[in-house]
């Protein structure tokens, strides 16, 4: 983690005394690319390796989402739907809480529980570190949020909203 920037800078400085022409016109490009891709991912981050991404499978071993922004589009969904009077289970419970009507949800508990014996049925987030785990029992995925990275065809998923029968 420490070596690669190391690494770049080497690159661009050896690729400058080799040719300031193409240093500047790729290091345009790249700008460019740069801001338009941080736009189109907007609010999520934009990481060192959202390269590689596109030619790895990244994403099995690294979370997309690591700060619960997806949160909030999760939130929407759960608004739309007609049964309000349910438990949502989520970690962290601030990732939905906040952006819902505490009138028709006042039912929150910690993700932790729900391999337990929770009264059923209940609605889940999964999001944040809970995303790679698998679905759980007697689960079903009802809304994902995702992003999608410039020129890759995979659609990144950031969140899922669970209904637990």
């Amino acid at each position: 983690m420490f070596l690669l920037p190391l690494i770049f800078i080497l690159g661009l400085v050896s690729l400058y005394f080799l040719s300031k022409t193409f240093f500047y016109a790729l290091g345009t490009i790249t700008i460019i690319f740069f801001i338009v891709e941080n736009i189109k991912i907007n609010p999520y981050q934009y990481v060192w390796f959202n390269l590689p991404t596109r030619y790895i499978d990244i994403a099995k071993n690294f979370e997309l989402e690591y700060q619960g922004i997806s949160g909030r589009e999760l939130a929407k969904s759960l608004s739309k739907l007609e049964n309000q009077n349910i438990c949502i289970l989520a970690n962290p419970l601030h990732s939905v809480r906040p952006f819902l009507n505490n009138t028709k949800y006042n039912c929150f508990d910690i993700w932790q529980k729900i391999d337990t014996n929770y009264k059923r049925p209940f609605l889940a987030v999964q999001n944040v570190r809970n995303l790679k785990k698998s679905l759980p029992y007697n689960c079903k995925s009802i809304h994902e949020t995702k992003f999608k990275l410039l020129f890759y065809k995979k659609d990144l998923t950031t969140g899922k909203l669970l209904m637990c029968d």
